[in-house]
């Protein structure tokens, strides 16, 4: 089985045979330099749009994806990244960082934060920002309506996690929001309702079911929030915008 420095040093030579300019070859020089301290214990790599792109093996579906070349939740993204929308994008429940890292590297994005409470990704969304060499901002916090500790149930497992309302942050220019918090979503909502008023983004909000979609309305629709009717991913989630 081909190493993933026999790999990439294979697709370094192929790239170097089709340089058209100096700054491809510094390019290309950085990444054969940076690429020497990973391996396949700790992380998985693929190719996406000629750039080089390494994620935290975690196992199961998730790295089966980029075994495959893809990330996570592709459709959604690509339908994210057409959008072409500067301002600040918001990743609501991170996880390890597959679309944090999607949307600074591959988006239009000026600044992308993430928000992730739970200790077991925070380490490998840490990872995936250091893999990368990336800048976006980590908050090691949920949202909710208010500020305090909150408890949930993950699975079979109840996590009492660290919540604030987004509002408090006084952010501009957000552009787009989405949000993947296990059922939190329209607390998340609540807190963060003077922000959505200001700076009018769109809405990737997951939901499991009718009721987590009336809960959602219920909290976005006197803001003039609509669902356009696109869905994505296994959990759906569904886009909401301002028309």
């Amino acid at each position: 089985m081909m190493t993933i420095y026999k790999k990439l040093k294979r697709w370094l030579k192929i790239s170097q045979r089709k340089l058209c300019s100096l700054g491809d070859v510094y390019k290309l020089r950085l990444a054969k330099k940076f690429m020497k301290q990973f391996d396949e214990e700790t992380s998985c790599h693929f190719i996406y749009k000629n750039k080089v792109v390494f994620m935290p093996d975690i196992g199961g579906v998730t790295s089966q994806h980029y075994q495959r070349g893809i990330f996570y939740e592709m459709g959604m993204l690509e339908a994210i990244r057409a959008e072409a929308k500067s301002g600040t994008y918001l990743d609501v429940g991170a996880n390890i960082g597959n679309h944090t890292l999607y949307f600074e590297k591959f988006c239009n994005s000026d600044r992308v934060i993430a928000f992730e409470p739970l200790e077991q990704c925070l380490g490998p969304l840490k990872q995936t920002k250091k893999f990368n060499q990336l800048s976006f901002e980590i908050h090691e916090i949920g949202l909710s309506d208010r500020s305090g500790e909150f408890e949930t149930l993950i699975g079979p497992t109840t996590y009492s996690i660290p919540v604030m309302p987004l509002d408090d942050l006084d952010l501009d220019n957000v552009s787009i929001v989405k949000i993947d918090i296990e059922g939190m979503e329209s607390l998340a909502l609540r807190g963060m309702l003077r922000t959505l008023e200001r700076c009018k983004p769109i809405l990737f909000l997951e939901a499991h079911n009718k009721d987590e979609i009336e809960e959602q309305k219920n909290v976005i629709a006197t803001l003039g929030y609509q669902m356009s009717g696109r869905v994505w991913n296994a959990t759906p989630t569904y886009e909401w915008r301002i028309n």
